[in-house]
């Protein structure tokens, strides 16, 4: 039942039911209730009254089946509230959710109120939460509606508002299907840090559905996910991160992250940073968990700087072992290393001299990659030419990866042996996709010359605007 603000709606515990009731008599009655205005003076008196009326004019549903009446704003179409039915009466409001436009909200008593509802995104719900918060401190649940790709975003809003507030709460977020069935996707408690430790705020992700981040995380994105591979190891399978927009910190978190997750999907975004915090991003990169890893994507303007860092600091091929020191180390001066292994990860470069009693081998290390799609993107517009220490961690990528889809966009570099590395290195027996899009790749026989060595199940090669396609080009053309 409508009018030009309100729509009412009848819940029922049991769908299909055949009602014995008089209904043309029963939307009369009703469309006079959602004509006659709301009350704001002793609104306590007034609601009970037209909870009262209303409770008549639906007596003849309350024995059939009629469990909660839904309140909606025909003008904003969203739901007001839900009132529940108890001993044959209506109870009260038992479901709130804000913003809500009926009347001030926050002068009424929820003495049945078992749910409360903040769809995020629009100011007047905030106010409106805060306003109740400071009238009913027993209000410490809300649940928000939310969607995948806002999943994060949302969570990060009411973290910012939380800093306003002193006490404990707990949000789930829910998303809703179009026959409008709830699914919890995650769940967030906050608590307040006191001063004296600190301040700021505690946020425990006990649980979270979506396994994708599409977007680059700030400082709190790393402190929500943190929390979230904390209690979900297997929680997250897709990660962007762009390190440039951590500070310490966050870069701290970020290493948890990789090291508590199975990440299947890992984005990494190179934007310019301070290379004095090499060493703290070179760990993060050395974080990274290679035997789930299936797909990486390198991008930016400033992939090389990432890519020397990553093979300085955090090298994967050459993993270190602390139980190799044991063949150098005995008795308490074993039990000593290890004690300043575990205090300090730069020691790591120094034991594995001492472990090996050499300079650290150079040779490639077999340890499992399952990497089946590599991008390196360079959106730089220099065209900077890759570093040798650069080339040699992609040529090591490529050579530990059974490879599906290998592009190599926009990416120069110095000299041909270079390319030779890197081409050498593909193994064309699985490879389906090899890009160079926009590189300077050249050397057309070399790579004719590898695609004839065997057989390979290759369906697409793009060498779009290279000096590779003008090659083909002339030899097709003069041919």
């Amino acid at each position: 039942m409508a009018n030009g603000d309100q729509v009412i709606g009848l819940a029922f515990a049991d769908e299909g039911y055949e009602l014995d009731v008089d209904w043309p008599d029963m939307r009369v009655k009703l469309k006079a209730f959602v004509d006659s205005p709301w009350v704001a003076e002793s609104l306590d008196p007034a609601l009970d009254r037209k909870w009262a009326r209303l409770s008549n004019i639906v007596n003849p549903l309350l024995g059939q089946g009629l469990i909660g009446i839904d309140i909606f704003d025909a003008k904003f179409k969203t739901l007001q509230c839900r009132l529940g039915v108890e001993n044959g009466a209506i109870s009260g409001i038992e479901e709130l959710h804000l913003p809500f436009f009926l009347f001030q909200c926050w002068t009424a008593k929820y003495s049945v109120l078992k749910r409360l509802v903040i769809r995020p995104g629009q100011p007047k719900s905030t106010k409106i939460l805060f306003r109740l918060l400071a009238i009913y401190p027993g209000f410490c649940l809300a649940d928000v509606p939310t969607q995948e790709h806002s999943l994060l975003s949302t969570i990060r809003t009411f973290c910012y508002l939380w800093l306003l507030c002193s006490r404990s709460f707990t949000f789930t977020f829910f998303e809703q299907d179009m026959n409008h069935l709830e699914r919890v996707v995650a769940k967030m408690e906050i608590k307040p840090v006191p001063k004296n430790d600190g301040g700021g705020m505690e946020i425990n992700m006990v649980e979270w559905m979506y396994s994708h981040v599409a977007t680059a995380v700030d400082g709190l994105g790393t402190m929500i996910l943190e929390s979230t591979t904390r209690y979900s190891p297997t929680a997250l399978a897709s990660l962007r991160m762009d390190v440039s927009r951590l500070k310490d910190r966050g870069l701290a978190r970020m290493k948890k992250v990789l090291k508590q997750s199975n990440l299947e999907q890992l984005f990494v975004e190179c934007e310019a940073f301070n290379l004095s915090r090499s060493s703290l991003v070179g760990q993060v990169l050395g974080a990274v968990r290679w035997s789930n890893i299936v797909s990486l994507e390198i991008s930016g303007s400033c992939i090389n700087d990432f890519l020397q860092v990553w093979m300085l600091y955090g090298n994967p091929f050459e993993p270190f072992d602390p139980s190799s020191v044991e063949s150098a180390f005995s008795g308490n001066k074993l039990e000593l290393v290890k004690a300043l292994l575990g205090q300090d990860e730069r020691l790591e470069i120094v034991l594995r001299i001492y472990a090996k009693g050499s300079s650290p081998s150079s040779e490639l290390t077999t340890f499992g990659l399952r990497l089946k799609s590599l991008t390196v993107r360079s959106t730089g517009h220099t065209h900077r030419p890759l570093s040798h220490v650069s080339v040699l961690f992609i040529h090591n990528l490529i050579y530990s990866s059974p490879l599906v889809d290998l592009s190599l966009e926009n990416v120069h570099l110095q000299d041909n042996q270079d390319w030779d590395l890197v081409i050498d290195a593909i193994d064309f027996s699985e490879l389906t996709v090899l890009g160079m899009f926009k590189s300077n790749f050249q050397d057309v026989q070399m790579l004719l010359e590898k695609l004839g060595e065997q057989r390979t199940p290759l369906e697409k090669l793009d060498l779009r605007y290279t000096p590779a396609d003008e090659e083909l080009r002339k030899k097709f053309r003069y041919n």
